[in-house]
């Protein structure tokens, strides 16, 4: 890689090289549809390699002749420009204008071409041409800028406000410019303060994830019944360019619309005048809102409930709403996607007897939780305030429900701002001056911009007796009214005063919109009717989600509950933004957590916009819970985005930037799309997407430059680690697995779409960067995996969590992956509550390191599936209960996206998280059930890895195609029965395939009470019984069985700031005649496990005392002797021969 920071511009010939001959075109050959473009240009354009390269490539790849006309060819004769649809000057020399250029011919002649309906390109130092035409006459800067590639590329474009018709299938914006070594690059625009006096800014510079709003770079001028483009950089056409199909794009939809060839319904222009904010009067019709009933929330076994709130994270998510607060009172946020209408929401409360408010954010009220609704009881004296929040399940809209119940009474204040804050990376001023009234014709509050496509009404239904709003930080008050409190600030402020009976409900109703007013009102106007039918229809959507997705009832309730949440918490990510569809979001937390963005106002709310490799690993276990439209959507939406390459986006925030940064999203949405496949059977969604899935698959073999059969890192982005030591890898083994699976499911796919060649080639491609993860990245002397190839072809040693995933996708050998999991099991890298990335004795841990040394549910879930992969179930399970018992901690209900590595606490950016709740469905489906399915053959794995101690179990609604398949589970002293069912077509096989304990001797097995032929598979940890079944209306199963021994799973019982250290289960199976359980714990503790045995073991136990026996469930006690090290190790052994 080339760090040469004062590399210059150099005009050699790459592209020029490829295009082995200048295309003719004669008059005849024109059609319609073709435009006729004239390259303006001295009279030595043979000498400039830019000017060639840009006619040729833009006559070769779009409908265009371009002729080239010099400056004194139009001095001399002026009706020579009437042959030509629209003129472009592309000049690339930096000395000044010659006199030709400037020649006042030239320059009469130019207007009045525009003015008469042509149009007129400026590119690069042309830009300056602006002020020679007297089109403008500010005058335009120059700067020179480094593009350094510090591990993230080298991007540089450009960005609408929204949208502008130059960005068609660019999704608003693109990276024009993307050099491969490290250069200056030239800016020609208006920057800083600086803005144009006459020209409309169509669009702001782009750089990497910056929107550089300051950066006013691409003009646009009109001129009679014409215009003209004016683009001050990154246009180079003789460059090598790994972009140079977005530039194409970019340069072709401008010429097009030059010539109005190009939809105009969609044109922005950035404003940069003064914000303000304004009051306003809107014509709205008469509301009638009802007096509200009393609610009666949902009295579901999910209900959460403290006597006490506390400071606590907590939201509620609608398909295009999402709020977000603080248990004890009011709400900090409500985003409806893709703006902040509302923040700093605040409701007081006065009594008749007092002149003092009591604002709800200062109390300390009981709390209940839902899934559709939180609910907060105040208590007073003499008097309850019942406040129910709820959202909407699909519009951008929801309720806040007040019930009174006092002997005297009293006011209910309820105040708001509202700054209408766009997301990232637009900044704080991009939607311009604020708008605001009281609308008494719908007894609401309405803010809007100037387009009036935002907007926001806040109403009660019930009159106020006092209404405030306009430019305020907030309120004080006088006397029995309130007065704002000014501020220069661009946000407005709302207060309203409200009587209170002593037995009255109040409902407050909000909706947001960036459809328009009218999208805003018929949302409203929707709530008002019935304020109540939010929550009513909320709790239905929400059981109806449980009632159709795969369900598991088992013996531990807390499991069965935490299962539950993580599902409806999985659910809550799916959005739906207008204007650019449905997907899964990746986090939520308010703007005040994280990364501001480098901006005054932060327009970050967690991660609550729209991640590649969140959704493709949140969907999988989407798909395997059987919500088949939703991942359909998922990946539908992903290739909507895709890139002109075929890569996938990484991120796409709800305003439409999409940066395309990661690595990794484009092979695991090819992942994701054969599971999808695997799972529906819908054949012909993957034919319809298949030049989607196929260019996705092409775009990740061009990433391979060095054909060592690996796709790269280097210059396509992060994947997994986004930086730091680990860093800057050529090939990570994480992608390297990726990469692998990948290509198995594309060979599955072309398969299904009898494309047989090309199946062929990605399976024997599949296998061969499979063997390259085993045998390359295996670090022999470490006993462990290498965790990158670096550019030179070495590799970093540091041990990582990350082999992990090339586990899961079962690319290991046994022996390695053990050696692997033993390692990991350890409390180097295992705390109380899941997996670090990297160990504790590792030189760059840091516990609350993002990618040092905290604890990912994403992570701990992937170790439990490759626990369960490899025939570790106890410690997969372990991990499964990590992830689900942070449901009853912080953002209670959900589960963090980050903890610390060495103190429970949360330590990342969202309270509540998408792949950390599937990384609880997913180990528990694939893992603990060993679900496995082929919709297209009608074929089904179902291989349980139960706990050793449930005795019962039933599973609902196992989606494959469109059969439903459920079985329970009972087990006694001498049988274990599983009882199969079918909703269907009656043509599905199942391949059966329980786990029973070390040690079983099974007897015999009974198919419908017929003796059944069976074959086992035996490894030490796990007895398994192979068997096929084609029909399956009934199937009962009987194993009958003796003997059989496990240690239990542990279930560390932790609390918000308890250690990570403790006692873990680093292996446990036969070994000769004993069943062997190998611990470890802090050096000198004395700890305890329980072990379930069909036999009994008293006497029989070496290393461990029995001190409790309950039924089949033996409690052993374990000293741990000093060592001198931080934690020490021991075997257990229990004589069972």
């Amino acid at each position: 890689m080339c760090r040469n920071k004062n590399h210059e511009l150099n005009l050699f010939p790459f592209l020029i090289g490829l295009i082995t001959a200048i295309i003719f075109y004669s008059p005849y050959q024109l059609s319609a549809q073709q435009i006729k473009v004239g390259l303006l240009v001295n009279d030595k354009i043979e000498e400039i390699e830019e000017l060639r390269a840009a006619e040729n490539i833009m006559m070769k790849e779009n409908p265009f002749l371009i002729e080239q006309i010099s400056f004194n060819q139009i001095i001399e004769d002026a009706g020579l420009l009437n042959n030509y649809d629209l003129l472009w000057f592309h000049r690339p020399d930096t000395a000044s204008f010659t006199t030709a250029e400037l020649d006042k011919k030239v320059i009469k002649n130019l207007r009045d071409f525009v003015s008469g309906g042509g149009g007129l390109f400026l590119t690069l130092e042309a830009f300056k041409y602006i002020n020679v035409l007297e089109l403008e006459t500010n005058i335009p800067e120059t700067r020179s800028v480094e593009s350094i590639d510090d591990g993230f590329g080298r991007k540089h474009g450009f960005h609408s406000l929204r949208s502008h018709p130059i960005f068609e299938g660019l999704n608003g914006g693109a990276y024009i410019f993307r050099p491969v070594e490290d250069m200056r690059v030239r800016q020609i625009g208006f920057f800083d303060n600086n803005v144009p006096n006459n020209g409309k800014v169509a669009a702001v510079d782009w750089a990497y994830i910056f929107l550089l709003e300051q950066n006013k770079m691409v003009l646009e001028y009109e001129l009679g019944k014409g215009k003209i483009l004016a683009v001050g950089g990154y246009t180079y056409f003789n460059k090598k360019n790994l972009n140079a199909k977005h530039l194409i794009m970019f340069a072709a939809n401008s010429l097009k619309y030059l010539t109005g060839k190009m939809s105009e319904k969609d044109i922005n222009y950035w404003n940069f005048q003064k914000q303000e904010v304004l009051p306003t009067s809107l014509t709205m019709p008469n509301i009638t809102i009802k007096p509200s009933p009393n609610w009666k929330t949902n009295d579901s076994q999910m209900k959460i409930q403290s006597r006490i709130a506390s400071d606590n994270f907590f939201d509620i998510a609608g398909r295009k709403i999402l709020l977000m607060g603080k248990e004890n009172g009011g709400l900090d946020e409500i985003w409806a996607h893709p703006f902040m209408p509302v923040r700093d929401y605040k409701v007081g409360i006065q009594f008749s007897y007092s002149d003092s408010v009591y604002w709800l954010n200062d109390q300390r009220p009981e709390i209940e939780i839902s899934p559709e609704s939180f609910t907060r009881l105040y208590k007073f004296k003499r008097a309850y305030l019942t406040e129910v929040l709820t959202a909407d399940v699909n519009e951008a809209g929801g309720v806040f429900h007040y019930q009174y119940r006092g002997v005297y009474p009293a006011k209910l204040i309820v105040q708001y701002n509202s700054n209408f804050r766009i997301m990232w990376p637009y900044s704080e001023k991009a939607l311009g001056s604020l708008f605001y009234s009281w609308n008494e014709a719908i007894n609401a509050f309405v803010i809007n911009d100037k387009s009036e496509d935002f907007s926001c009404f806040v109403g009660v239904n019930k009159t106020p007796f006092q209404t405030l709003i306009g430019q305020y930080k907030g309120f004080a008050k006088k006397d029995s009214l309130f007065e704002g409190i000014s501020t220069d600030d661009l946000t407005t402020g709302a207060l309203l005063q409200i009587k209170l009976e002593q037995n009255e409900n109040i409902d407050v109703i909000f909706s947001a919109s960036n459809q328009g007013i009218n999208k805003t009102l018929e949302t409203y106007k929707s709530i008002a009717e019935n304020p109540q039918n939010v929550l009513t229809n909320a709790s239905a959507y929400n059981n109806k989600i449980l009632k159709n997705v795969l369900m598991i009832n088992s013996p531990d309730e807390n499991f069965n509950t935490g299962y539950k949440w993580a599902v409806i918490g999985t659910d809550k990510f799916f959005v739906n933004t207008p204007g650019l569809g449905e997907s899964l979001m990746a986090g939520y937390a308010t703007i005040n957590r994280g990364w501001n963005g480098s901006q005054k106002v932060s327009g970050r709310p967690g991660y609550a916009w729209y991640f590649g490799r969140d959704a493709q690993w949140s969907g999988m276990a989407i798909t395997d819970y059987g919500d088949f439209d939703k991942v359909k959507s998922i990946i539908s939406f992903f290739q909507k985005y895709q890139d002109l390459n075929g890569k996938i986006f990484h991120e796409l925030t709800t305003s439409g930037f999409a940066h395309y940064d990661a690595a990794d999203a484009t092979p695991l949405f090819i992942v994701l799309a054969g599971k999808y496949l695997r799972h529906s059977g819908d054949i012909n969604f993957i034919k319809d997407s298949w030049n989607n899935i196929k260019r996705a698959i092409d775009f990740c073999f061009s990433t391979d430059t060095d054909k060592d059969h690996l796709i790269e890192n280097t210059n396509e982005g992060h994947g997994w680690v986004e930086g730091g030591e680990l860093f800057g890898a050529h090939t990570t083994l994480y992608l390297a697995g990726s990469w692998a699976a990948a290509l198995k499911e594309a060979s599955y796919m072309a398969a299904a779409l009898d494309e047989d060649d090309l199946s062929e080639y990605y399976a024997e491609e599949s296998e061969l960067v499979k063997s390259i993860v085993q045998m390359d990245y295996w670090n022999e002397k470490n006993n462990f995996f290498n965790y990158g190839k670096l550019l030179d072809g070495s590799f970093n040693p540091e041990r990582t969590l990350l082999p992990s995933v090339p586990l899961y996708f079962k690319q290991v050998s046994v022996d390695k992956a053990k050696k692997f999991l033993n390692t990991v099991a350890s409390n180097n890298f295992t705390t109380n509550w899941g997996v670090r990335i990297v160990g504790e004795f590792s030189s760059m841990f840091q516990p609350t390191g993002y990618n040092y040394g905290s604890v990912w549910p994403l992570f701990t879930g992937w170790t439990a599936l490759a626990n369960y992969k490899y025939g570790k179930p106890i410690q997969g399970y372990t991990h499964i209960l990590n992830n689900l018992n942070v449901y009853k901690n912080w953002s209670r209900g959900y589960v963090e996206e980050v903890l610390n590595g060495s103190e429970y606490i949360p330590t990342g950016v969202c309270n509540h998280q998408c792949w950390s709740e599937t990384m609880v469905i997913q180990p528990a489906i694939e893992g603990m059930l060993g679900l496995e399915v082929s919709a297209i053959d009608k074929e089904i794995i179902i291989a349980p890895k139960l706990r050793p101690d449930w005795d019962n179990l039933s599973v609902n609604n196992i989606r494959i195609g469109e059969d439903l398949i459920s079985f329970d589970y009972k087990r006694n002293n001498d049988f274990i029965q599983y009882n199969f069912a079918l909703e269907g077509s009656g043509k599905v096989k199942l391949i059966f395939q329980p786990s029973l304990l070390p040690g079983t001797d099974i007897k015999k097995v009974l198919l419908n009470d017929e003796e059944y032929s069976f074959s086992l598979l035996e490894d030490g940890h796990t007895v398994s019984l192979l068997t096929a079944i084609d029909k399956m209306n009934p199937a009962n199963i009987k194993i009958y069985f003796e003997n059989g021994i496990s240690v239990l799973p542990l279930e560390q019982i932790v609390k918000p700031t308890y250690k990570a250290e403790g006692l873990r289960i680093i292996d446990s199976g036969i070994s000769g005649d004993d069943y062997i359980i190998k611990l470890e714990s802090l050096t000198g503790k004395t700890d305890k496990i329980k072990v379930y045995s069909n036999m009994e073991i008293d006497g029989r136990i070496t290393n461990a005392n029995i001190i409790s026996k309950n039924k089949n469930i033996y409690e052993l006690e374990i000293k741990f002797e000093e060592s001198g090290e931080k934690y020490s190790t021991e075997t257990v052994r229990v004589k069972i021969k």
